[in-house]
């Protein structure tokens, strides 16, 4: 190890071939030492024996630079952010670089890309740079919107926080739980805030599509409350939305004590269907009550009328009239108001004949019509209620005094009077 100035003085020939032995010793060390070297030059070489490093003077002649371990590791400057450690030759802000002890910095252009250290980090500085990560067939499989604070997948141009799209018809997303219990897949829609309040919207899912000018509407949608906050004593409802004529709308609630209210809307089962009601009954016997086939509506009845009180008598007019039904399982009220249109004169009876919405059990238990006068009604009429039973061989109906009074899929009644008059049928009977 040896060190020089590098300055031959004037001197002896003795004296100056050991002053230059010295010099070329410190050159082929290459200045090699525990200590820096007294005389130094700008861009000067130093083996640094205590730290094992290869340094260099810099160009203002007042630092060392390291340039490598004297075992052969190569070492850099930590650098900064604009000016990396290791960097391009024509391109001095772009390269590695080291911001702390186990920490791996990479800069471009002068703004720090990426930090591997304790945590990985993508865009440090928060510059506006985007960041996407490419599949085997999808350019934007992964897609970071720096400037709007997004990520897309599938998509450049996020809508929200998270957007996910898929063109093909195929699950846009699936959740999956394997656990090994009877523990299923949850998703948690959570209100975070540290201040609720009552009627807080707690979550909502809102069912978008677009209308035919291209526009983002929402058509549908399912929102929760909070309609009360109170510690141990919380309430939350579930309301349901739907869009009519343009206007959004909530149209039926889901309260907290577990009913259900309808909005502006109604109840509506499609036809030969109905609401399954499931009831204890009392005391009085264990079984359970079922009430099934709730149906509600109108239907279209065929009548004829006559002016005479024999089953053979000539029908002076037939039409088609509305009338009203409520079925529950197998039983039918009916409501139908008639009015006839033809009279011939004298005290006799109009015999009116209509149809029903269902057919009758013909062969079941008693049934009961009741007829009730219009505001026109001249004479006696017939009262009820009247008990018709099933005539099994006929397939008519009976009243109690053994007259038949209706056959067929309808039912007769009839009034007495001298001239035309309203006649409301309302009753009940039992299907088929």
């Amino acid at each position: 190890m040896a060190q020089h100035d590098y300055v031959i003085a004037n001197q002896s020939g003795s004296a100056f071939r050991a002053d230059l032995n010295n010099a070329l010793a410190a050159s082929v060390s290459t200045n090699s030492g525990s200590s820096a070297p007294s005389t130094t030059y700008a861009y000067m070489l130093w083996a640094d024996t205590t730290n094992g490093v290869l340094k260099i003077r810099n160009s203002a002649n007042n630092a060392w630079i390291e340039l490598l371990q004297l075992d052969g590791t190569l070492t850099m400057e930590d650098g900064a952010e604009a000016t990396p450690g290791l960097a391009f030759r024509d391109d001095l802000n772009t390269g590695i670089w080291s911001s702390a002890a186990d920490t791996f910095n990479i800069s471009t252009g002068g703004t720090e890309r990426l930090e591997l250290g304790a945590a990985t980090v993508f865009n440090e500085s928060g510059a506006d740079v985007d960041f996407r990560i490419e599949g085997d067939a999808d350019a934007n499989l992964f897609y970071v919107d720096a400037g709007n604070n997004r990520i897309g997948l599938s998509t450049t141009t996020p809508g929200s926080l998270l957007h996910v799209k898929e063109a093909a018809q195929v699950d846009v997303a699936v959740f999956e739980c394997s656990h090994s219990s009877t523990w299923g897949s949850q998703i948690a829609l959570r209100h975070g805030t540290s201040s609720p309040a009552d009627n807080d919207m707690v979550a909502s899912i809102s069912f978008d599509g677009k209308d035919d000018a291209g526009n983002t509407t929402a058509y549908a949608g399912i929102r929760s409350y909070a309609t009360d906050v109170s510690n141990n004593a919380e309430d939350g409802v579930l309301t349901f939305h739907t869009r009519n004529h343009s206007a959004f709308g909530e149209r039926m609630r889901l309260t907290n004590d577990g009913n259900l209210s309808l909005g502006d809307g109604n109840l509506v089962v499609a036809n030969t269907h109905g609401i399954d009601f499931s009831a204890s009954e009392s005391s009085h016997t264990s079984d359970s009550s079922l009430l099934a086939d709730y149906e509600k509506g109108r239907f279209s009845s065929t009548v004829s009328w006559s002016n005479t009180l024999s089953t053979t008598g000539t029908a002076t007019n037939t039409s088609t009239v509305q009338g009203h039904f409520i079925k529950i399982d197998k039983l039918v009220w009916i409501n139908l108001e008639v009015t006839p249109s033809t009279y011939n004169g004298g005290d006799t009876c109009i015999i009116i004949s209509c149809t029903l919405p269902f057919t009758p059990d013909v062969g079941g238990s008693p049934m009961c019509l009741r007829t009730y006068s219009g505001t026109v009604c001249y004479g006696s009429e017939m009262s009820g209620p009247f008990n018709f039973y099933g005539n099994v061989s006929t397939g008519g109906l009976m009243h109690a005094s053994g007259a038949e009074l209706k056959g067929g899929s309808g039912f007769w009644g009839h009034k007495t009077g001298t001239t035309s008059a309203n006649a409301t049928f309302t009753g009940c009977y039992r299907t088929a």
